[in-house]
Order: C-alpha cells, then sequence, then structure tokens
C-alpha cells in the first residue's frame, strides 16, 4: 500500500513539471514570436528596407 501512495505522489510531481515545463516553453514561443513580428516592424521602417541609405 505504501508503494502504491508513493507512485502516486511521484507521478503527481511529474506531471506538476511537464505541465510548468509546457507553459514555460509555451511562453517563450509566444515572446520570441512577438519580438520577430516588431523586429520587422522596425525594419520596414528603416530607411535602408525602402531603398534609400541615408549614409553619404
Amino acid at each position: 500500500m505504501v508503494e502504491r501512495v508513493a507512485l502516486d505522489y511521484t507521478f503527481a510531481a511529474y506531471a506538476a513539471v511537464f505541465v510548468i515545463l509546457f507553459a514555460f516553453v509555451l511562453r517563450v514561443h509566444m515572446k520570441t514570436r512577438m519580438l520577430m513580428q516588431e523586429l520587422k516592424a522596425l525594419e520596414d521602417q528603416s530607411p535602408k528596407a525602402r531603398g534609400r541609405d541615408p549614409s553619404p
């Protein structure tokens, strides 16, 4: 009976770790996507991207 309880706690611990890890990876993915979109918007606004090089 004690082994069953220990197995339940082990499963619960692994499940919690995987849920937390999944949430972390999802958050990093969403932040990366947001930063890539912001970078693309900034590149589109730059004069060099429009074909006008401001350097002499």
